[in-house]
């Protein structure tokens, strides 16, 4: 079998996170909601999700402190640019990217090409998740974890389907 590989490195957009005013507004209706569902739910499932969207907006609110106050500058310069690489072994491609990554975005590839497989956690880190615009509108706990904006994860869609069709994927 033939081995290819490439690798590149790619910006990622930073987040823009809310005031503090606002992410403390948060956190508090996110802790009620989560104590008026130890109170009153039976549902354990609802109330972990709760607890952990509580943990998410604690997150956010110390996130948002720290982008006020400029202190995440040396955080983002550890973290970017990421680095996607691609190693090619015959009809199949692995794909390397850092930090926690929405499975969303590797079944985005997973329809544009077949024989891939996605490889997350490697070639550093990145702080937090990379989520989807779904889960920073409904509130998730990943979302409020996440030093970039949803659509870095387009961006690692987007680039790596253009290197993928450089190897002729």
């Amino acid at each position: 079998s033939v081995i290819s590989t490439l690798q590149v490195f790619t910006d990622l957009i930073k987040r823009q996170f809310p005031h503090v005013e606002w992410a403390k507004k948060h956190r508090d209706e996110t802790t009620e909601h989560f104590k008026y569902l130890k109170e009153h739910s039976s549902d354990p499932k609802a109330i972990r999700t709760a607890e952990v969207n509580w943990f998410g907006a604690e997150e956010l609110l110390f996130l948002s402190k720290k982008s006020q106050s400029g202190s995440l500058e040396d955080a983002y310069r550890n973290c970017v640019p990421a680095e996607i690489q691609i190693v090619k072994i015959g009809d199949w491609a692995f794909i390397a990217w850092p930090g926690e990554v929405f499975v969303e975005f590797g079944l985005e590839l997973k329809e544009q090409f077949e024989n891939i497989s996605l490889i997350t956690y490697a070639n550093g880190e990145l702080q937090g998740y990379i989520t989807t615009k779904e889960a920073v509108d409904k509130g998730f706990y990943e979302a409020g974890n996440s030093f970039f904006d949803y659509r870095s994860g387009d961006i690692l869609v987007k680039r790596t389907a253009e290197l993928l069709r450089e190897l002729g994927q």
